[in-house]
């Protein structure tokens, strides 16, 4: 065992160690005290982590961290999440025929896509439409996104699509090829996301022969952009 690192002006010593104990249903970390006898390092003083010294550590860890650019796009990012505005725009939409065969021939086509909200977590893909195309601000309200493979709760159902390595603001750009590049199969849910009087094929054929996505045919949320950054994790 290495006990010393040597530096140009005072070596490193071994003084502590973290230790994880875990069985089937929890893990428990604990620190212990290093202490040398007959030339070994013998672990004593046993003792639970605290909050303070996990203070501690974040807070090496954060004077370690260089500042991070971040781009206009963005509404909040944290060092596991990231939330960004993608503006109205047209893009290719894919169906997979055989979950809804009345949008066969729509598949692979571009049609104009609503302003939306994107938050990306570490495993998941949360999208909201906005009904104008700017930046949204906090007091901003959030309508239903009107897509197909979306919960109740927002977050999309990825399936077999690709998922980024995490929900930082270095993937922002990986999740929403993710979204927009993957199948659109079926409802993902209850939710009403878009207005009742078309079908989801009679929406996205309107929005192409108007050229553009009407808000009037968003559902409102009853969220505002502040009530969801404070429930990303």
């Amino acid at each position: 065992m290495k006990l010393t690192i040597h530096t140009p002006e005072d070596p490193l010593v071994l003084t502590h160690v973290l230790m994880v104990y875990e069985n089937a249903s929890e893990k428990v970390l604990q620190r212990g005290k290093i202490a040398i006898e007959d030339d070994r390092a013998v672990i004593k003083e046993i003792a639970p982590v605290t909050e303070s010294l996990t203070a501690i550590l974040l807070d090496t860890r954060e004077r370690l961290a260089p500042l991070t650019y971040i781009p206009e796009p963005v509404v909040g990012v944290t060092d596991k999440a990231c939330a960004w505005f993608v503006p109205a725009q047209s893009r290719p939409l894919f169906f997979r025929p055989t979950r809804d065969v009345t949008l066969n021939d729509l598949s692979g086509q571009h049609f104009p896509q609503p302003p939306l909200l994107m938050i990306s977590t570490r495993n998941n893909l949360s999208v909201y439409a906005l009904e104008h195309n700017v930046r949204p601000t906090l007091a901003t309200p959030l309508m239903n996104a009107p897509y197909y493979n979306i919960f109740d709760t927002d977050t999309v159902c990825l399936g077999s699509a690709y998922r980024p390595f995490d929900g930082t603001i270095e993937h922002l750009h990986e999740w929403e090829a993710s979204f927009y590049g993957s199948q659109f199969t079926h409802r993902a849910g209850t939710t009403t996301r878009w207005i009742t009087d078309r079908t989801h094929r009679e929406l996205w054929e309107s929005a192409h022969e108007a050229g553009a996505f009407d808000p009037g045919w968003l559902i409102a949320a009853n969220t505002t952009l502040a009530d969801v950054l404070g429930r990303a994790r």
